[in-house]
């Protein structure tokens, strides 16, 4: 079952894989914390934290792509409704970090140009992204499909 001579049967597994998790979830957690710290209260130029600010956003993005690819998720789930339900919470989610970022921390004055150029910059990630998890989850759905045939 497992490469691993410790774990021993399936429940063994299961808790592994729980732990697992939990533990990459508080890693990420507490990378995103260290950045916020280094940024907003030792207002550390970007260049010292620029490698985990990249890092974890990969980390982040790669971790929802294989989660989408390996869970198989059905069809009816990935409608174009669920889709565009996603893509605007992310667009939401980008503009609420974002309005954070530069108007509550920075303290960055309010025009029209600036606030629209941000705006777009998010919704075309956004867009790039939410294409990429639903073509990921495409691929993860028609995987389990052709494994399930076999």
């Amino acid at each position: 079952m497992t490469k691993f001579p410790f774990i021993k049967d399936e429940r063994q597994h299961a808790a592994f894989l729980k732990i697992s998790a939990a533990m990459y979830f508080i890693n990420l957690i507490l990378l995103m914390i260290l950045i916020f710290i280094r940024q907003f209260i030792l207002h550390q130029p970007v260049s010292q934290f620029e490698d985990m600010a990249i890092l974890m956003t990969f980390n982040a993005i790669f971790f929802l792509i294989m989660l989408f690819y390996f869970s198989g998720i059905t069809l009816p789930v990935l409608s174009l409704k669920s889709i565009l339900t996603f893509y605007a919470a992310f667009v939401l989610l980008g503009s609420l970090f974002t309005i954070i970022k530069y108007f509550v921390l920075m303290d960055t004055t309010w025009s029209f140009s600036f606030i629209l150029g941000k705006f777009v910059i998010i919704a075309a990630i956004c867009a790039l992204f939410t294409g990429i998890y639903a073509l990921f989850a495409y691929l993860g759905y028609r995987r389990m499909e052709k494994t399930i045939a076999e």
